[in-house]
């Protein structure tokens, strides 16, 4: 999809940046499973990281570890814009090399 919206963009592009557009592909999907899994209160790893600190004798609830995500997340999130603005301006400028 991230390849079509590209070539949607620029036409014909390089096979260099068709590879780069595939790993950030991966990396945003990495981003979304990983901080959207510990920001859900029924996922798998917030469940985990409860019992093993209940296991601990560390008393937390689903709820509060989901709560201490969410900063973290949200700093991803914008860590994430900044990579996306500057990786952009990496493709527009291989682009313009190429043509």
């Amino acid at each position: 999809m991230a390849e079509g919206a590209a070539r949607n963009k620029y036409g014909d592009i390089p096979e260099e940046a068709v590879e780069d557009i595939k790993g950030m592909s991966a990396a945003v999907e990495n981003y979304g499973n990983f901080y959207g899994q510990n920001v859900f209160i029924a996922a798998g790893g917030v469940l985990l990281i409860v019992g093993t600190l209940n296991e601990l004798g560390v008393q937390v609830t689903e709820k509060e570890v989901a709560n201490a995500s969410i900063p973290i997340a949200i700093i991803a999130v914008l860590l994430a814009i900044i990579q996306f603005r500057i990786y952009d301006k990496k493709i527009d400028r291989l682009v313009a090399k190429n043509k």
